[in-house]
């Protein structure tokens, strides 16, 4: 059974709520996005840097997304009071201890998180890219197609519960968003 059908049922719940709808919206507006991004780069930030730290993105470092989230955090118009009640979420702040832990227990495990976060970013970021504020820098990619087949080469099947619960952080931060902006 491959990672796709082993997390088939959480992906379309994390398709279906209410803050991943607003994304494919295209009615989301900078502050709510500033607020999704704000929290997807300090997830990027320590999911990026352990897995280069354990080599996991060597020949795939252009996947990277860090960068990209900050220069579209920083391309979004938001006034000062805006910009300062950016934070991070219950739900972020779990996940990034999640992915801490893992990294002393199986840096390996890391390629799960990889393959939820920037597999999104891959595919399903291409739609979003041009129903979100700003620039959408954090969904263009060099080299699409070899990184997708780059990464997979280090996908295995055996990821599928890691895998699964990077789905369940995922729609985790959805709810706390939808609660956070009261929608």
């Amino acid at each position: 059974m491959s990672l796709k059908d082993i997390t088939w049922d959480l992906h379309k719940e994390a398709e279906q709520n209410k803050f991943a709808q607003l994304l494919l919206s295209g009615t989301i507006n900078d502050y709510q996005y500033a607020m999704y991004l704000t929290n997807m780069l300090m997830i990027y930030i320590v999911l990026e840097s352990n897995a280069s730290e354990h080599g996991l993105l060597d020949d795939i470092n252009d996947i990277k997304r860090s960068d990209a989230i900050k220069a579209d955090l920083e391309n979004l118009e938001l006034d000062e009071s805006e910009r300062k009640s950016l934070k991070p979420m219950a739900s972020t702040v779990f996940y990034i201890s999640h992915i801490s832990d893992l990294v002393k227990i199986n840096p390996n495990r890391l390629m799960a998180h990889i393959y939820v976060r920037h597999f999104g970013d891959l595919y399903g970021g291409q739609i979003l890219k041009k129903k979100v504020p700003g620039t959408g820098t954090m969904y263009e990619f060099n080299n699409r197609q070899e990184l997708i087949a780059k990464t997979r080469e280090k996908l295995t099947d055996d990821l599928g519960p890691e895998a699964r619960k990077g789905f369940q952080f995922a729609i985790d931060v959805f709810k706390d968003l939808v609660n956070e902006l009261n929608l």
